[in-house]
């Protein structure tokens, strides 16, 4: 049974108790990323991240920090998203209080000096000339940038950040940063052997409460506002889909869908993007091509309402037997309130990541970030794995892709991507 407790700082914890898995391991989801960077600070949740990875060993509490890691064998995994920074710490079982302690000491005040600064930042330019090497990431990043090019966020920039924004950042932004985002209310899920109440007491005294010290509690402070480059999910599609870009992104899906599905605008923008596509072959009134299109979207659609709709989008119930017309007004208007939660993540098309791989408390915390209705079935690994085919969706997609890619290529910028937005109704 999942389990949940709200903290005076705003921040939510879930637990659940386990006795089945030899290991424990606690989540720490910290709202940052794309969505609070602008073109001045791109990278810099990825760079803290780093920071806060790693600087707790080369600052105070320093023995501290490094005789935990080392006499309890406890293992620290992170990643920076468009939307938050992820910590996970594991351990053995008896030793998971130890595992909140790490947790609390990465959230401790640091001090960067210049040499840790210009080492972190030597670790991120090699990401950053590394990724040109992977074609699939590469063309990702030229996407984003070429969707984008007209905006002041931060979505234009890879979320490492590109070599010139990651080298003018100075430990004062980074600083003034990491405090900003700390500000926001954490996720925290936590799954080992231990009672609820002694998780919620253990993270109290050593996450909260020094928060609520810090911060003030969350009734006396008012939240930070998001500032003006922030895109909200609701105003996303609006700055996406500009005209003259399905070639461009056609190319990039070739590549791109669904060689990896993360939790994320993105995902929306791969599935919007194959849906338009076929809408176009549609109105083109393409007949050769029309039967198969619409086989396929026959096949999607009973895909997607198995899997996607029922356990990843929380939409109401009462959509799951909505016809394909309706499906697709309602992927052309996720809002705000419908956000996109994805358990599956593809590295290629042949090789699923296995979620019974991931800590379970990794799961529960980035299901409790995208507000999804948590329960043992919807975040169950074993439950998703059988369920969410996601070979299968990969495969329609290439084939579709593939076989029409030259048509929709030589139709070039005839394409007006706002009439495509509205030929909805051309779907009977």
């Amino acid at each position: 049974m999942i389990k949940s407790h709200n903290f005076p700082d705003g921040s939510k914890l879930f637990h659940k108790k386990s006795t089945q898995e030899e290991f424990s391991s606690i989540t720490l989801v910290i709202p940052a990323g794309n969505r609070y960077e602008n073109s001045a600070n791109a990278g810099i949740s990825h760079l803290i991240e780093h920071l806060l990875y790693f600087s707790p060993q080369n600052n105070q509490p320093v023995e501290k920090y490094g005789e935990l890691l080392h006499r309890y064998n406890i293992h620290i995994y992170a990643k920076t998203t468009y939307e938050y920074i992820l910590i996970t710490v594991s351990c053995i079982h008896r030793y998971i209080e130890q595992a909140i302690k790490v947790i609390s000491l990465i959230l401790s005040e640091i001090n960067i000096d210049n040499a840790i600064l210009e080492r972190t930042k030597n670790i991120v330019r090699t990401e950053i000339r590394q990724r040109k090497d992977f074609p699939d990431i590469h063309i990702q990043d030229l996407f984003n940038e070429r969707i984008w090019q007209n905006s002041s966020s931060g979505f234009k920039y890879p979320t490492i950040g590109t070599y010139q924004t990651v080298s003018k950042l100075s430990a004062s932004q980074i600083l003034s940063f990491r405090d900003r985002i700390l500000r926001h209310p954490l996720y925290i899920a936590v799954v080992g052997n231990l009672d609820s109440g002694g998780v919620a007491e253990y993270i109290n005294k050593n996450i909260a409460t020094p928060r609520v010290s810090q911060l003030g509690s969350i009734e006396d402070r008012p939240l930070e506002e998001q500032d003006s480059e922030v895109i909200s999910h609701k105003n996303f599609h609006s700055h996406v889909w500009v005209e003259k870009t399905l070639h461009l992104q056609l190319d990039y899906l070739l590549v791109g869908f669904p060689f990896y599905i993360e939790y994320s605008f993105e995902n929306i923008l791969k599935l919007r993007t194959l849906i338009n596509y076929l809408q176009v072959l549609i109105h083109q009134q393409l007949t050769k091509k029309l039967g198969s299109v619409y086989n396929h979207f026959v096949h999607l659609h009973k895909l997607l309402d198995h899997t996607w709709i029922k356990v990843l989008l929380p939409i109401n119930p009462i959509l799951i037997d909505t016809t394909l017309k309706e499906f697709f007004s309602i992927i052309s208007t996720i809002g705000t309130d419908e956000k996109l939660f994805l358990l599956a993540r593809k590295k290629t098309l042949n090789d699923i990541v296995h979620l019974k791989n991931l800590p379970y408390s990794q799961l529960l915390a980035e299901a409790a970030f995208y507000g999804t209705e948590l329960n043992e079935e919807n975040i169950s690994s074993d439950f998703i794995q059988k369920n969410i085919k996601q070979t299968e969706l990969a495969t329609i997609a290439r084939e579709i892709l593939v076989k029409e890619r030259c048509n929709v290529l030589a139709m070039g910028a005839d394409i007006n991507l706002e009439l495509i937005s509205n030929n909805i109704n051309l779907i009977k």
